[in-house]
C-alpha cells in the first residue's frame, strides 16, 4: 500500500522510505533538506489561481490610462483635442451626427459645436443624408482622412509596448480584447449625454 508522508504540508517521503530517510521528517523544517527541497520546487510553480474580476481592474485602468495618455499627447502635436481625434478615427465611415454625439457619450448641441470647428478647419464636411434629409451626415475630408491615419501611425507608447509582447502573447491577447469589448459593449448601463471637451 502507498504512503506519502507530509511535513508541514510539504510532502517529504514516500512509501518505503525507512531508517534515516524517516529520520528527516523529526527535523525541523528549515534543516530539513526534502522540505527545503520540496518547498523550493513548489515556490517555482506558477500560481493557477484564476484572478477575480476585480484584481483585473486596475490592470485594465493602467493600460487604458497608457493609451489615452498617448492619444492625447499626439492629438495636442497636431492642434486637435482628444475629442476631435476621436472623430477623425470613428470616420472610417460617414456618420450621421447622432451616431457622433453617442460615440463622443455628448449631447446634440455639443458635438454640433465640435464639428463645425473641425469643418471649418476642413477635416470634415456634413452633408444631408440622400436617403433622409432630415439626417446631416459627416464625413471625412481626404485631409482628415490622412490626419486620421498620422494619429494612429504616431501612437509610440502603445505601439511598442504591444510590440514587446512576444507573438504568442499577442495571439493570446488579441481575441480577449476583442471578447472584452463585446462585453462591454453589451453590458454598459444606459448613460445620459453629459457634456464633451471641445
Amino acid at each position: 500500500m502507498a504512503f506519502l508522508f507530509v511535513h508541514g504540508g510539504v510532502p517529504v517521503a514516500a512509501a518505503g522510505e525507512t531508517g534515516e530517510e524517516l529520520e528527516m521528517l523529526k527535523q525541523p523544517s528549515s534543516c530539513n533538506p526534502r522540505y527545503l527541497m520540496m518547498s523550493s520546487m513548489l515556490e517555482s510553480m506558477p500560481d493557477t489561481t484564476a484572478p477575480a474580476a476585480d484584481d483585473l481592474i486596475e490592470p485594465l485602468a493602467r493600460a487604458v490610462r497608457g493609451y489615452y495618455d498617448d492619444f492625447a499627447v499626439v492629438s495636442a502635436r497636431h492642434g486637435l483635442t482628444t475629442a476631435q481625434a476621436r472623430v477623425l478615427i470613428a470616420l472610417e465611415e460617414p456618420l450621421s451626427m447622432r451616431a457622433l454625439a453617442d460615440h463622443l457619450l455628448c449631447d446634440a448641441s455639443n458635438a454640433t459645436g465640435l464639428i463645425a470647428r473641425m469643418e471649418a478647419r476642413g477635416l470634415v464636411q456634413r452633408a444631408l443624408s440622400p436617403s433622409d434629409r432630415r439626417i446631416k451626415v459627416v464625413t471625412a475630408t481626404t485631409e482628415g482622412t490622412e490626419l486620421a491615419h498620422l494619429i494612429r501611425d504616431e501612437l509610440h507608447s502603445v505601439r511598442a509596448a504591444l510590440e514587446a509582447l512576444t507573438p504568442d502573447e499577442r495571439a493570446t491577447l488579441l481575441p480577449l480584447l476583442n471578447r472584452l469589448a463585446d462585453l462591454l459593449d453589451h453590458h454598459s448601463p444606459q448613460r445620459h449625454p453629459t457634456p464633451s471637451p471641445t
